[in-house]
């Protein structure tokens, strides 16, 4: 395996998975505050320090798991159904594809 083409790949596999981020911490954020701020104003005598630091550990948990995606991504870039030059080949468009045809006949 050529270390330029190693390199290319997962370039591209942190490119398009960290535009993506920001939309995953806001739902993360949006979730979060679906939940605290319906509870208001007895949900604000839950927010203690340690409460606070244990949030944080599980928001850095999560972006963690969330860099999880980027091992898949690689090999499927260096499988046959890797991406192609638009980027629209790539294997998770391809299931989200599907899963919205399938929910569309749902509907």
């Amino acid at each position: 395996m050529d270390v330029f083409i190693f390199r290319e790949i997962a370039t591209n596999a942190v490119r398009y998975w960290e535009r993506r981020r920001i939309v995953y911490n806001a739902v993360l954020a949006v979730v979060v505050a679906g939940y605290f701020v319906p509870g208001l104003p007895g949900t604000m005598r839950a927010v203690t320090l340690d409460h606070s630091l244990g949030l944080f550990a599980l928001a850095v948990v999560a972006d963690i798991l969330y860099c999880a995606a980027y091992v898949p991504d690689v090999f499927a870039q260096f499988s046959r159904f890797g991406r192609s030059g638009d980027g629209t080949g790539r294997w998770c468009s391809s299931w989200d594809a599907h899963l919205r045809r399938s929910l569309r006949g749902r509907s």
